[in-house]
């Protein structure tokens, strides 16, 4: 998980910011296209990108058959919350890359927002009685994940952010559309 938040805000970073610095926006809004296709459309080429890295991720422990039992149950459920991880951090990705116009800022932008959801959890050991800084750590929300444990919050917490995200920058794209 922990390499695929650092690799996620370089693979999204180009998404629509580098569109939008180079003018390839204005010629996109052209088309009969609306800003949410646009947006879907680049999260697609994303997600490809980021689902071939969760292939690679998913064959390694695999190799682990040959020589040792492992519980397919829990590998199971690992997958399961590393792609979902996976898909929100895309989905971040492309939102921080709809709100700039430059991709080095966009990567930044998502990187710290990345890594501040992901350090949110060390922050509540810091103030025990506060419960946000927990509940809205992706460290805390995928621990279920790897002890084997299906939660349908943490699994809500991840599709919600990432169509939150989505949502974003749709809006993101709308905006530059209307008034750029």
């Amino acid at each position: 998980a922990l390499i695929a938040l650092l690799l996620t805000p370089l693979i999204t970073m180009q998404a629509i910011a580098s569109d939008q610095r180079d003018g390839m926006l204005r010629f996109l809004f052209s088309t009969p296209a609306s800003s949410a296709h646009i947006v879907f459309a680049k999260l697609a080429a994303v997600l490809c990108l980021v689902g071939l890295l969760w292939a690679i991720i998913a064959l390694m422990p695999l190799t682990l058959l040959w020589g040792a039992p492992i519980d397919l149950g829990v590998y199971a459920t690992n997958l399961l919350g590393l792609a979902l991880f996976m898909i929100m951090h895309a989905c971040l990705g492309v939102m921080c890359s709809a709100l700039t116009r430059q991709p080095v800022a966009a990567a930044m932008f998502a990187l710290v927002v990345s890594l501040s959801l992901w350090l949110a959890e060390f922050a509540q050991r810091l103030d025990r009685d506060s419960n946000l800084l927990g509940g809205i750590s992706t460290l805390t929300r995928l621990r279920g994940f790897a002890l084997g444990v299906l939660n349908l919050a943490d699994m809500v917490y991840f599709s919600a952010l990432a169509l939150v995200c989505a949502a974003v920058a749709v809006w993101a794209v709308e905006g530059t559309r209307r008034y750029a």
